[in-house]
């Protein structure tokens, strides 16, 4: 869903190629083709009660269920394969970090065993663009 005011997001497509275009089309920079790189995205994670031997420290966020984090990196997966100029999309951490005060946004727990959100990417990956 796209965002209101300067915020510049995943949802925010349309707005961030017309903007590239503001700046640059017309200009030796290809502007709104330039290639689109989404970098460290991340949605932090509970951890499970069987999983919290591995982390120390207390939480300093507001975490969500690993099934909404599913949810939430597929989606972010589908926006990027259906925008023509973006060539990647990162997540930060590929593992969680030990210490809840750090970030618990990886695809897989602190011991390496996925959560759900392995298998919601590689999903949303062989399906691409839904449209296209």
């Amino acid at each position: 869903m796209p965002h209101g005011g300067s915020t510049v997001a995943e949802g925010d497509y349309a707005k961030l190629v017309a903007l590239l275009g503001k700046a640059f089309d017309g200009t030796g920079q290809a502007g709104s083709k330039l290639p689109i790189v989404y970098g460290e995205y991340g949605v932090e994670t509970s951890v499970p009660a069987a999983k919290a031997g591995l982390y120390t420290g207390r939480e300093v966020v507001a975490p969500v269920d690993p099934q909404v984090q599913a949810r939430y990196y597929a989606e972010a997966v589908r926006l990027a394969a259906c925008s023509p100029t973006v060539r990647m999309l990162l997540f930060f951490h590929v593992t969680d970090e030990t210490r809840l005060e750090g970030l618990q946004s990886g695809l897989r727990y602190a011991d390496g065993t996925p959560k759900p959100s392995v298998d919601a990417v590689r999903q949303a990956e062989r399906q691409g663009c839904p449209q296209g």
